[in-house]
């Protein structure tokens, strides 16, 4: 018996099937390799074939002694479900997503809990390398550079230590932002950080944070926000890297929490760059920024002193509507007794729902001050007798924001036929499922309509919590604050947009059509009629039968 046959068992070894049975070698096995040239140092390790082999339980226990016979282990089952739902919860999954990926097969679950913990493969029982060489990612990923600095010194190529590159660390990054101002942080290099937000684990993001990594990131994006000229292949490229790291973080509980305790900042700032000449000129990057100011709904925002006053910063900065005005000085107990039912998840009346609301309110004042019209000094220099006279138009800048983007792209509203889809008869998950790219699809246009599209977006967003928790009508003048919202939207100029973007294709710009008839449901539950030119558009033709 050779010293290697306890390592490499026989590949020629067959069990009989019969209790008892000791192991056989079969002389045309389809198992053997009778060259040596593919089994290489395996052929030198067989048995000789005269040697006697003892058969019955001696025979068995000699297998067990050589390594040829092995017992598989009884493996422990886990409890997928649990397993399944503690990855989720690892991975901060939000509810809307995580319902779905319940309802998942089990092998589905199992076989993501398995890629996720990285289990061991068992060894393979052939003569071929082990496959634990090739799990380790340590040997096999290569450093990534985060790309050459901007101040243009040399730089050496080392290779990194064994484990991770030490420029993935969250702290290389952090540090990256804090020792740079933004006219000398790479691009490259937030971009990667980007990259590495977006596909690492949230405890990757949250090591990222402690490093200060959040609190640098806004205060390089206040810098580029105060430049005078913004240079584009730079200043403009870093700003929109930025906004794109903070709507991933915007995304994580960590992040949640830490943009929370800066409000207003950085939300007031961003709005006040896009409603000025300043602006980026992407829309991308501006698409970005409002959907910064949407995601500001599901952070679940604790209003704190702190938050308070900046509340009223920004609201001393702004014409306030009524619709505004009529929100904050709600009180709590006005909200409980006109609401109808529930709005948040949760048991009636328990404190979480209690808290959700108080969140959903605070952040709702936040967002309509934001999106109101900024004082000027022209503004505030009108006589009083003057300003009584003028129609209140308190999204005016924002709106025209919004009809600027309807005017720089009008060849895409060419279809003079189409009309506003009824909310009752759509499909809404067959809108809103993900389209397999074809024909016109990737370009200019649909870019502008995907802008236009998040501000639909944010608008529904503000009227389905008008409408769920202010809806009753105030003592002063008999209107809610549902009602007054888009009174003044249309006052501001929405009837206009509505008409126009209801000329757009209803074959490739689908959301956008589902956000416009979600916007006219929510108007009719605020008891808001329509204008006569948008309300025709609304009805079908009539048909004429013989």
């Amino acid at each position: 018996m050779m010293a290697g046959a306890s390592a490499q068992p026989s590949a020629g070894a067959l069990v009989t099937g019969i209790p008892g049975a000791p192991y056989v070698e079969k002389e045309n096995s389809p198992l053997r390799s009778p060259s040596p040239v593919k089994r290489g140092k395996q052929s030198s390790q067989q048995q000789p074939r005269d040697e006697q082999q003892p058969t019955g339980s001696l025979g068995i226990l000699a297998a067990i002694g050589r390594g040829t016979f092995r017992q598989r282990p009884a493996e422990v089952v886990p409890d997928i479900d649990e397993e399944f739902d503690r990855l989720l919860n690892t991975l901060e999954v939000p509810e809307s997503l995580r319902s779905k990926l319940l309802s998942m097969s089990k092998s589905v679950k199992e076989s993501m809990v398995r890629g996720q913990t990285l289990i061991p493969t068992p060894r393979s029982r052939s003569g071929s390398m082990s496959a634990a060489m090739f799990s380790s990612s340590e040997a096999i990923t290569p450093a990534i550079s985060a790309g050459p600095s901007r101040s243009g010194s040399s730089s050496t190529i080392a290779l990194p230590p064994r484990g991770a590159s030490t420029k993935e660390v969250p702290e290389y990054f952090a540090t990256h932002l804090k020792a740079n101002d933004a006219s000398r942080v790479d691009v490259a290099r937030v971009r990667r950080l980007r990259v590495l937000l977006g596909s690492e684990s949230p405890a990757w993001a949250s090591e990222f944070i402690e490093h200060q990594g959040l609190a640098a990131l806004c205060r390089r994006m206040q810098e580029l926000i105060d430049m005078e000229w913004r240079e584009e292949q730079h200043d403009d490229l870093l700003l929109h890297e930025i906004l794109r790291c903070l709507s991933v973080l915007s995304k994580t509980d960590r992040g949640k929490v830490e943009l929370a305790a800066q409000i207003p900042q950085p939300f007031a700032a961003l709005v006040d760059l896009a409603f000025s000449e300043k602006k980026p000129g992407d829309l991308g990057t501006r698409k970005i920024i409002f959907d910064l100011v949407t995601n500001l709904f599901s952070m679940g925002i604790v209003p704190a002193e702190s938050n308070r006053k900046g509340l009223v910063e920004v609201q001393t900065r702004r014409h306030l509507g009524r619709c505004t005005q009529k929100v904050c000085s709600t009180t709590p107990q006005e909200r409980v007794r006109y609401r109808q039912g529930p709005v948040f998840p949760g048991p009636s009346g328990s404190s979480s729902n209690s808290a959700a609301g108080e969140s959903a309110d605070w952040t709702l004042s936040f967002v309509l001050a934001l999106l109101s019209n900024p004082r000027t000094p022209e503004s505030d220099a009108m006589l009083d007798f003057i300003s009584a006279s003028h129609t209140p138009r308190p999204f005016k800048t924002y709106l025209l924001e919004v009809s600027g983007v309807c005017r720089d792209y009008f060849w895409i509203f060419c279809h003079a036929q189409n009309r506003f889809w009824d909310l009752s008869s759509v499909n809404v998950d067959d809108v809103e499922s993900p389209k397999v790219p074809g024909g016109a699809t990737g370009s200019v246009e649909f870019e502008a309509m995907a802008y236009l599209t998040c501000h639909l977006r944010l608008l529904n967003v503000l009227g389905s919590i008008l409408v769920e928790r202010h809806a009753f009508a105030a003592l002063s003048d008999g209107t809610s604050a549902a009602y007054d919202f888009y009174n003044e939207l249309f006052f501001s100029g929405m009837e206009r947009i509505l008409s126009v973007l209801r000329k757009s294709s209803q074959v490739y710009y689908q959301p956008t059509h589902l956000e416009l008839a979600r916007f006219f449901h929510l108007a009719a539950r605020a008891r808001f009629g329509v204008p006569p030119g948008l309300a025709v558009w609304q009805n079908r033709p009539l048909q004429l039968h013989a």
